[in-house]
C-alpha cells in the first residue's frame, strides 16, 4: 500500500497561491529537481506553521518563515496578532536549545555582562530565578533580554556560586552537557518559541474572505497573550480545527475539474529565480532583517523607529527584486529573505494598529 501513496511535498517550496471561483493553484518550486510545479485543488489547507524562524534565534524548525502567511494575505486573508511572538528566555546555541528552571535557578539569579557585570538590576526578577518560580514574571524577564541585545549586550548565566557537583548532577538530570559551561558562565538569549499572530479563520477553521480555503495550528491567529510561550497551543488547534475541516470538506464535496491555463499575473517570485547564482550577499541581508525584527518587538520600539524600519524594508525589498537571482538551496533562501520583509512589515502593521486601539 505504501507504494502507492503519493510523497509529500517536503522538498518544495510553495512561492506563489493565486484564488479562483472554484479552486485555488498553488505553485511550489522543487528544489532537488530545480523546476517548478503548478497544483490546481479545490480545497486548500494551510498548516505551515508560523514566523519565528525568521528571528535571527528560534527553535522553530527551518520552515516556519511565515511565506504562507503572506501569500494568503495576497488572496484576500487577513492577519492579525503579527507582532505577538511567544518567546523563552533561557536558550543555548543560539536558540536551538532550551534551558529548565531547575538549571538555570543555581545562577541565583545572577545574569551578568562579558564584564561579570550584574545586568538584572530587579531583584525581586533575581530572587524568584533563584526559587526556580519565576513564569510568572517571564514578559519582564524577556523585556529585560530584549533590551540587552538592543545594547548589544551580551548576556550570561554566573555560575560561580554554584556546587560544582551540583551542577553537574543537574545537567546530567536533564540531559544537558557541561562544555556550554565556560569560564562557569552559560551564554544565554531568549529564543523565538512561538509565533502567535496568522491568518483569520471563521469557528469552522475556514479562512476569512477565501471560501474552501482553511487555517490551522500555528498558521491560524491563536490570539495576543503577551510575550509568554503556550506550550501545545498549535497541537490542539491543529487536532480540533483539522477534524472540522476533514468534515467540512466530506460534507461539501466540490469538486471541479475546469483548470484555468495561466496566472493572473506573472508571481513576483519567480524573477528572483536563475540557472546562475550571483554573488547577492544574502546572509549580510539576512542578519540585518533578524535585528530588525527584534527592535520591533523590544519593548521601547516608537513611531519613528517603526517608519524608519519601513523606509529601509521598502528598500530592501527593491534591492532584493533587482538584484538577488538564484536556484536550488540559494532560491530558497532568497525567497525566505524575500518574504521575511513582508513578516516584518506585517509586524508593524500589527503594532500600529495597537497603538491607535485599532482592531
Amino acid at each position: 500500500m505504501l507504494q502507492h501513496i503519493e510523497q509529500p511535498l517536503c522538498n518544495k517550496i510553495l512561492i506563489h497561491l493565486e484564488k479562483y471561483n472554484d479552486g485555488i493553484i498553488a505553485l511550489f518550486y522543487d528544489i532537488q529537481l530545480d523546476q517548478f510545479i503548478r497544483i490546481y485543488t479545490n480545497y486548500l489547507v494551510l498548516a505551515t506553521g508560523g514566523y519565528a524562524g525568521q528571528f535571527n534565534y528560534n527553535d522553530n524548525s527551518p520552515g516556519s518563515t511565515g511565506e504562507t502567511l503572506i501569500l494568503a494575505k495576497k488572496m484576500g486573508a487577513r492577519l492579525k496578532g503579527m507582532s505577538t511572538v511567544m518567546s523563552h528566555p533561557w536558550s543555548i546555541y543560539n536558540g536551538r536549545q532550551i534551558l529548565l528552571g531547575g538549571v538555570v535557578s543555581l545562577s541565583q539569579g545572577k545574569i551578568v555582562d562579558e564584564e561579570g557585570i550584574q545586568l538584572l538590576k530587579d531583584e525581586y526578577i533575581c530572587d524568584a530565578i533563584a526559587r526556580d518560580d519565576y513564569h510568572e514574571m517571564i514578559d519582564e524577564i524577556l523585556h529585560f533580554e530584549l533590551d540587552c541585545i538592543k545594547q548589544k549586550k551580551d548576556m550570561y548565566l554566573d555560575m560561580s556560586h554554584a556546587d560544582e557537583n551540583i551542577l553537574n548532577e543537574r545537567f546530567k538530570k536533564y540531559g544537558f552537557s557541561t562544555n556550554v559551561v565556560k569560564n562557569k558562565r552559560i551564554k544565554i538569549t531568549p529564543t523565538m518559541h512561538y509565533s502567535s499572530g496568522g491568518i483569520e479563520i471563521n469557528a469552522n477553521a475556514e479562512v476569512i474572505n477565501l471560501n474552501r480555503v482553511f487555517a490551522t495550528g500555528e498558521a491560524q491567529f491563536n490570539g495576543v497573550l503577551g510575550m509568554g510561550r503556550i506550550p501545545g497551543q498549535a497541537f490542539a488547534a491543529g487536532i480540533v480545527f483539522g477534524k472540522l475541516i476533514a468534515d467540512k470538506i466530506a460534507n461539501e464535496g466540490v469538486f471541479n475539474t475546469q483548470y484555468p491555463i495561466t496566472f493572473k499575473d506573472p508571481p513576483e517570485t519567480m524573477q528572483l529565480y536563475s540557472k546562475e547564482n550571483n554573488d547577492f550577499p544574502i546572509e549580510e541581508f539576512q542578519k540585518k532583517l533578524s535585528t530588525l525584527m527584534v527592535d520591533l518587538i523590544a519593548p521601547d520600539s516608537s513611531v519613528v523607529s517603526r517608519s524608519l524600519h519601513k523606509r529601509e524594508i521598502q528598500e530592501s525589498q527593491n534591492i532584493i527584486l533587482s538584484r538577488a537571482r538564484g536556484s536550488g538551496k540559494r532560491y530558497e533562501d532568497i525567497l525566505t529573505l524575500f518574504f521575511g520583509y513582508f513578516v516584518a512589515l506585517e509586524i508593524i502593521e500589527d503594532l500600529e494598529e495597537k497603538a491607535f486601539g485599532i482592531g
